[in-house]
């Protein structure tokens, strides 16, 4: 079991973005979702939820990534969400965000700790595939990121895709999309939601921060989400060339700035 805490806005039910697409092709296994509770009574609910589910021993993961560990407020995840842009303009009203945990079966790990450039591609693949039976079912991510397109240690059976003559034979999973709490119903878009920012800011698409920066609202599409695997793939790629020391001087600079 893992359990997976977000600050969604009041009212998104995380459970709903992936309850039609359970089984398929790049979705994690999701159980169920509450609101916690803090204080004494936050301590109850806990208690009653593990023995509910038998949680003995559960893991606890940070934004949906299971080696992600917190260490402080200068921690590689708080700064990843603190880049995270939800309604920036000033005259917009304080959001009404909830703290939720979601509680899955499927575990998952970063792409920086795949076997080699196979495992790597494959998951990719799978995760974008996972994006897509999102978007079959009516629902757009719109929060690509290294923290959300995640790695499976061990591969799991899922339902083939089977709208691309390449995928209708797959069915072991390695890659997962996961984070489903800034995802939208895209046949629901209106200019009203032009408004709302949201996504991983090194992740985003050129086009939507180019609106950002001349103040203007922008709709944002399923061609954003799949420009932000792009930069996914390249930031992950030069991560692990970091820690291999083997990046270029223009490319370390491109990578910390």
């Amino acid at each position: 079991m893992i359990l997976k805490d977000s600050w969604p806005l009041d009212g998104h039910d995380e459970v709903e973005v992936f309850r039609f697409t359970q089984g398929e092709m790049g979705i994690p296994e999701v159980y169920a979702q509450y609101t916690v509770e803090h204080g004494k009574k936050g301590a109850w609910v806990e208690e009653e939820i593990r023995k509910i589910f038998l949680l003995e021993e559960i893991e606890f993961i940070y934004q949906g990534s299971k080696d992600t560990q917190s260490k402080g407020p200068n921690s590689q995840v708080e700064k990843e969400t603190q880049s995270k842009i939800e309604n920036q303009e000033e005259d917009v009203k304080m959001e009404n965000r909830v703290h939720k945990r979601l509680i899955l079966k499927t575990e998952c790990c970063k792409f920086q700790t795949a076997a080699g450039p196979y495992q790597f591609l494959e998951g990719m693949l799978h995760g974008m595939m996972g994006h897509y039976n999102m978007y079959k079912d009516g629902w757009l991510h719109r929060d690509v990121s290294d923290g959300n397109v995640l790695l499976l240690p061990e591969p799991e059976i899922r339902k083939p895709l089977t709208r691309f003559e390449c995928t209708k034979n797959l069915t072991k999973c390695v890659g997962v999309i996961s984070d489903g709490d800034q995802a939208i119903r895209w046949r629901e878009l209106d200019r009203e939601l032009g408004k709302h920012r949201s996504g991983t800011l090194p992740y985003i698409s050129r086009r939507v921060l180019n609106a950002w920066n001349k103040n203007q609202s922008v709709l944002h599409t399923f061609a954003d989400d799949l420009e932000a695997f792009f930069w996914v793939i390249l930031c992950v790629l030069l991560n692990i060339g970091d820690g291999r020391q083997s990046l270029t001087v223009d490319e370390g600079r491109w990578l910390h700035k």
